[in-house]
């Protein structure tokens, strides 16, 4: 096919708005213009947790994507290191897990079937070169696609979590009796919860696959995809370790320690979350999440179970 060439007027971003200069243009060609190419990246991952229970500042993992026109696959995995923030800052628990201390970590995957994917024809958004201070751009009349998705997915793992303070929890101690703990003096209790949940939800999904060739930045392109998402949680399974329980709030670390039972603990089998996201779709391609919502969890202030999450992806991938 017969290379077009374009001219187009490059458009200066700079701090304190955008111009255009009139003098400089560029000649480009099209080279690839593929919304709908299959597509697969794996990588690490890093995630920051703002949340009541754990609050979350290096969590570290792994993640794949498989994207082709008609769904898309997306496996990770989290294993935290700087955990327990919240416990530095005041919150120090008196009472926590009988066991080991663990690191929290998660699995999971989220399936999505596209029932809609419009190609449709627009301007497109590239990025030609600049610096700190501006940049070049253009834009491109070219293909992409539109899709509308509905999403269903899994997660378990293992977190710590921590109680708020000055919370009453009902509790059984090791002959079966119940009672009720805590509410002590802004101190909390502390265990590990072990959980499992589904996702449903809907999606919507802008993805843009377009190389140009220009003859003075060499090639440049928007591999991309931009997605906003409504989730529901379902909660499947959940349990909180034993935990020991001091004499003397004030003096946690002396004993002789009495063990109790969280299994009387309620949990809140519903949640969900609203969120966004955007994939680079390049051989180094790096992806953004931003989500935040309410989990199934431990029925205690609904202030606990809410979070924050900022999701980082790092992809070695290839269009296939």
């Amino acid at each position: 096919m017969k290379k077009i060439l374009f001219f187009v007027v490059l458009i200066n971003l700079s701090n304190f708005g955008s111009a255009h200069t009139d003098g400089d243009t560029v000649q480009y060609s099209m080279v690839i213009n593929k919304p709908n190419t299959p597509y697969f990246g794996i990588g690490a991952s890093y995630d920051l947790s703002v949340n009541s229970y754990n609050m979350t500042l290096a969590a570290f993992g792994f993640d794949a994507t498989y994207l082709n026109e008609f769904f898309s696959v997306n496996l990770y995995s989290r294993f935290h290191l700087g955990e327990r923030v919240a416990d530095f800052s005041g919150n120090e628990p008196y009472a926590t897990s009988m066991y080991e201390p663990k690191h929290s970590r998660d699995l999971g995957f989220l399936a999505t079937y596209y029932f809609i994917n419009d190609i449709k024809h627009g301007n497109r958004v590239i990025r030609l070169g600049g610096n700190n201070r501006q940049e070049i751009i253009t834009e491109v009349p070219c293909d992409y696609s539109q899709r509308f998705g509905v999403d269903l997915g899994f997660s378990a793992g293992v977190t710590y979590y921590n109680f708020q303070e000055d919370e009453s929890i009902d509790v059984l101690d090791m002959t079966g009796n119940a009672t009720v703990i805590g509410n002590n003096n802004e101190r909390s209790i502390a265990s590990y919860y072990k959980y499992s949940f589904m996702k449903v939800g809907v999606n919507w999904t802008i993805l843009n696959q377009v190389t140009i060739q220009t003859d003075k930045f060499g090639r440049r392109s928007d591999n991309s995809t931009s997605t906003i998402y409504l989730h529901a949680f379902v909660g499947l399974n959940g349990a909180l370790d034993d935990i020991y329980y001091p004499p003397n709030f004030m003096d946690p670390e002396t004993g002789p320690f009495s063990q109790y039972s969280l299994s009387p603990v309620g949990f809140n089998r519903l949640g969900g979350c609203i969120g966004w996201s955007t994939y680079g779709l390049k051989k180094m391609g790096i992806g953004t999440v931003l989500e935040c919502g309410l989990l199934p969890g431990p029925k205690t202030a609904i202030v606990n179970n809410l979070y924050l999450d900022l999701k980082l992806r790092f992809h070695i991938a290839n269009y296939l």
